[in-house]
């Protein structure tokens, strides 16, 4: 059934987000130098926001079906809302644990809205077109992605500090919210019909869960620390090293509006696959020119879109569940990222730290391939 409301609902939802998601990583090296602590610290405003996200994904079973989509969402970003007003006033107190209070709840926002946007977008869009739209959701995010280190650039230019902009970021929240209100829920009652547990599919959602947590993370970790990287291991600007982070973002919007406008007729396994592996050659070549691991953001860019659809294909009543399980994982991998990623920082420099990138873009190859062959034994079950 088509609901265009839906989709736009969906694609607002995912512009706010973006805009707090990314706002953490062009800040991040400011805020380390604000409130005087250290990488391993810092990274708890990845990383806590992440475990949050985890917690609303776990909790799915328990608010969509009685809430469905449009309310939660509603839910979602009034957190997000408060969330990121919270972590400016952290700045404002001159206190790093406040921030870190405001920004978990934020994280809970961002887990619901995980789950909401890309059902909305999935189950919304006309059949034929689900990866185009499921694309164009994500091409948003490239473009709000983009916007954010100049949104902020504006913000220090006219006077203004990271502090401003994150109480800024409550508006969008808030207008997304107003929308809400005018979006028919017309899915509702059928996630209510067909909630519920799916047979012997545990190992088959874990590898499922890995492959797109280890992707997931592995873009988070360039979006969020390669600017990072670029001025503490190669001695880079503060302003260069943004322009790098501002190009990544373009390349990220570049491939998902692509997608988004060309119809593309490869299954969504073999994208899955050709994303993964030019992406881990492209990094590769980041030890020749930095530039390199701005561009992976063009590989990466259609592969999350694609992973959704691939999801929505194989589960076509249960998609809403595997996605809850597949979201929960990810906020796991993500979460873990972040963890280690300022661990390696903190005793062994950023330059090595980035280099968890392998790690997590060869799991995600291996994964996937046992994932698929998961997939295949369960529905030869199903249909026995």
């Amino acid at each position: 059934m088509k609901n265009f409301g839906y989709v736009i609902l969906g694609y607002m939802s995912l512009v706010a987000l973006s805009f707090i998601d990314n706002g953490r990583g062009a800040v991040y090296p400011e805020l380390l130098r604000f409130f005087s602590i250290g990488p391993d610290k810092g990274s708890l405003i990845f990383s806590l926001m992440s475990i949050t996200s985890v917690l609303a994904y776990l909790s799915t079973s328990l608010w969509l079906p009685r809430l469905g989509p449009v309310v939660s969402t509603r839910v979602a970003m009034i957190m997000m809302a408060i969330g990121t007003y919270g972590i400016g006033a952290g700045g404002d107190f001159q206190n790093f644990d406040l921030s870190l209070v405001f920004g978990a709840l934020a994280g809970f926002g961002f887990g619901i809205t995980g789950i909401t946007m890309n059902f909305m977008v999935d189950s919304g869009a006309p059949p034929f077109q689900k990866r185009r739209f499921l694309s164009g959701l994500h091409g948003a995010y490239g473009l709000s992605s983009l916007l954010a280190p100049q949104l902020l650039s504006l913000f220090l230019y006219v006077n203004l500090s990271w502090i401003h902009y994150f109480k800024f970021l409550a508006i969008p929240c808030a207008i997304v919210l107003i929308y809400s209100f005018f979006t028919h829920d017309s899915h509702h009652q059928d996630i209510k019909e067909n909630h519920g547990t799916m047979k012997d599919a545990f190992f088959m959602n874990l590898l499922i869960g890995l492959f797109a947590g280890c992707y997931v993370a592995s873009e988070i970790m360039v979006s969020s620390r390669i600017k990072y990287y670029l001025v503490e291991a190669h001695g880079f600007s503060e302003y260069v090293a943004n322009n790098y982070l501002s190009y990544f973002f373009l390349f990220l919007m570049i491939g998902r509006l692509g997608f988004a406008f060309f119809r593309i007729e490869l299954e969504s396994k073999k994208l899955i696959i050709i994303s993964l592996v030019s992406t881990l050659i492209c990094f590769s070549l980041g030890e020749i020119h930095q530039i390199f691991y701005a561009m992976t953001g063009l590989f990466m860019s259609f592969c999350f879109p694609v992973i959704v659809d691939w999801i929505s294909n194989s589960f076509p009543k249960k998609n809403h569940v595997v996605l809850g399980s597949t979201m929960s994982y990810i906020g796991v991998g993500i979460a873990i990222m972040h963890f280690i990623f300022g661990a390696i920082a903190e005793r062994f420099g950023a330059g090595n730290a980035f280099y968890l990138f392998y790690l997590l873009n060869i799991g995600s190859i291996v994964s996937f391939f046992i994932a698929m062959s998961l997939v295949k034994r369960y529905h030869q079950n199903e249909s026995l």
